[in-house]
């Protein structure tokens, strides 16, 4: 079985074309699920892939309408 490779909090914000917070109050308000979250309060966020581009194609059939 082989391992999905998560993505950090700054390549979600390049797939997104936005900003490391918004991801982070993206992860925070439930927008985006984070599929791990490296301890303290500072700790990186990770995402899966397939996560992030499903959030973009919503977000860019928004922008769309």
């Amino acid at each position: 079985m082989s391992q999905k490779t998560l993505m950090t909090t700054r390549d979600v914000a390049a797939r997104l074309g936005v900003s490391v917070p918004t991801v982070t109050r993206l992860a925070r308000d439930g927008e985006l699920h984070a599929e791990a979250k490296a301890p303290g309060a500072r700790g990186a966020y990770l995402f899966d892939p397939d996560a992030v581009d499903a959030l973009k194609a919503e977000r860019d059939a928004q922008d769309a309408a």
